[in-house]
């Protein structure tokens, strides 16, 4: 008796099982085929007593096969490998029936079983081919054609797919040519979340603060540890001293919940305790890499998990009423500055043979700071750098020019040739450098204490590309950005042509009682412009216009002017 079952059976290894079922009935090993098909889909036929043993021979219930044993080049079957079992016999009758008064009925149901195996075989085949209906008016040759027509079909379309993307492609490699950055950040760390509502200042959860945590095995290298807040925090930011200040507050958080605040002023940073005339100061002790607090003027100072400052803010009568700057992944405070870990940027290095940009990306990978990074006892402002090794560097005097600068001790940008140098004295020669800007920073000098400290900071936005809801920072690329050129003033009426987007700037003072005036036209564009006019003796009038690179601007002015300055500032959008 044979049952109405397939004549097969196929699995997908698990990389354990090694034994495998098959339901149908064979009288001999030879009549089961065992194929493999591998993670590509192979189909590898396996050889009994080398590959596998079989086991079940002559049951109507079928067997099961061992696979593989030691003699087999195959492992044990995989998530990604299938095994199929086949019943696999010859198409053949070989039983001989005579004329006889005797009938065997085994040997007669033998014969229907082998024919109906072979039928189940069959069957099973059929089920693999493609077929049609039997009242299709495609015949299965229609079919086939059909088939091989949508197969080429698809092959064509698949080509015009590729050339499709090798046209995108070609057309991303040319916006990048056309659309190109350097000298810039690509990616800043968003570490730390705050939000200020109703004079309260709150830190979210997620948010991730840095504490300088003394120094690592060696005793050499600061350690820092990053610290994860796991629930909303509210920071208080009450006055210690009871100052009047309304500007310039640092907020501090140490791990173990407190909130630290303080003044600019009576936040230090050194390896020696500071002095000063108040109660309560913070001060990062560099020589132990902490940040210590003091309530009693200085005479203890207490250590408590404290991080680097998350931001700094405006209180007004007391009350906490905007966040001015976040502390994400830089910052500066008393006389230390520091970059943190993961950010991205591009280091100029000159241009491609096809004038395209050519750029180093660097990434920051580790915390590093810069204590005292002041160029001399005075007042003054710089820039803050990443370098080609990822760590901090200082320019005091930085300029960005197609003109080679003359003065000493400069850092120069020429975004001409997309490169970048250094000049120490006069007579030194220009060496190259390659770093990328971070953000700039100003600071002052204390004659009475002889200490320089960090007034203010502007951290360089990254680059990013630019979609519909970004219209206010596109908007704000027209507005006047802090690079400019000084320009030399002709004579009166003399035409300049701008060097790119941006406004020209005309100021002076007069001299005398008389009319004086300053005057700007721009001659391409609809000759608008501006004038100013005064008659105020030793007053200070200036002109200022909004213009288009390539555009040509007339400068007027009366004789009776002094100190003269025509200066080009270039639109955010062109820095």
């Amino acid at each position: 008796m044979i049952y109405d079952i397939l004549p097969v059976n196929n699995y997908i290894g698990n990389g354990s099982s090694t034994e495998f079922e098959f339901d149908f009935l064979i009288d001999k090993p030879s009549q089961l085929a065992v194929y493999l098909f591998d993670e590509n889909e192979n189909k590898h036929k396996l050889i009994q007593d080398i590959d596998y043993v079989v086991s079940g021979i002559n049951s109507e219930n079928g067997g099961y096969i061992t696979f593989p044993i030691f003699s087999s080049k195959f492992d044990i079957l995989q998530h990604n490998q299938k095994i199929s079992l086949e019943l696999d016999i010859p198409a053949t009758q070989e039983t001989d029936y005579n004329n006889s008064s005797l009938l065997n009925l085994s040997a007669v149901e033998h014969s229907f079983d082998y024919l109906t195996r072979l039928v189940q075989i069959l069957k099973r085949k059929l089920s693999l081919c493609v077929k049609v209906e039997e009242c299709s008016k495609n015949s299965p040759q229609d079919l086939l054609e059909s088939i091989n027509n949508a197969a080429i079909t698809s092959k064509e379309n698949a080509d015009k797919s590729l050339n499709i993307l090798g046209d995108i492609k070609n057309e991303i490699e040319k916006f990048n040519k056309n659309v190109q950055i350097t000298n810039c950040i690509t990616e800043i760390p968003q570490r730390i979340n705050l939000e200020l509502t109703d004079g309260v200042l709150t830190l979210k959860a997620g948010s991730v603060v840095t504490v300088p945590n003394g120094f690592e095995i060696d005793g050499q290298t600061p350690k820092f540890d990053y610290v994860t807040i796991d629930s909303d925090k509210q920071l208080i930011v009450s006055d210690p001293n009871s100052t009047s200040s309304s500007s310039g507050w640092l907020i501090f958080y140490s791990t173990n919940g407190y909130a630290r605040n303080s003044i600019r002023t009576l936040v230090f940073s050194g390896n020696t305790a500071p002095t000063f005339n108040a109660n309560y100061a913070v001060w990062y002790d560099t020589a132990s890499n902490v940040i210590k607090y003091t309530n009693d003027k200085g005479v203890t100072w207490t250590t408590q998990n404290t991080a680097l400052p998350l931001c700094s803010l405006t209180r007004t009568n007391g009350t906490a009423t905007s966040v001015d700057i976040i502390y994400n992944s830089m910052g500066c405070f008393a006389s230390t500055a520091w970059i943190d870990k993961g950010i991205k940027a591009l280091i100029p290095n000159g241009r491609n043979e096809d004038g395209s940009l050519k750029n180093i990306e660097v990434i920051s990978t580790k915390l590093t700071t810069s204590t005292n990074p002041f160029n001399a006892s005075d007042s003054g402002c710089a820039r803050i750098f990443i370098m080609e090794d990822g760590l901090l560097g200082i320019a005091h005097r930085y300029i960005e020019s197609e003109t080679e600068p003359t003065t000493a001790y400069t850092t120069w940008y020429n975004p001409k040739t997309n490169l970048m140098f250094y000049k120490g004295a006069t007579t030194s020669s220009w060496s190259a450098r390659f770093m990328a800007p971070i953000f700039s920073f100003t600071y002052d000098y204390d004659s009475s204490t002889s200490i320089n400290t960090f007034t203010n900071m502007l951290p360089k936005s990254p680059f990013r590309a630019v979609d519909y809801s970004d219209k206010p920072q596109i908007s704000g690329w027209a507005m006047p950005s802090s690079k400019y050129i000084d320009l030399t003033l002709g004579a009166n009426n003399t035409t300049y042509t701008a060097p790119a987007n941006g406004y020209f700037m005309l100021s002076g003072t007069t001299t005398s009682t008389s009319r004086a005036q300053v005057a700007l036209y721009a001659e391409d564009q609809g000759a608008y412009g501006n004038k100013c006019v005064t008659t105020t003796n030793s007053d200070y009038i200036i002109a200022c216009i909004p213009i288009q690179r390539g555009t040509r601007t007339r400068v007027s002015y009366t004789d009776n002017l002094t100190n003269k300055l025509l200066r080009f500032i270039y639109a955010q959008g062109e820095v």
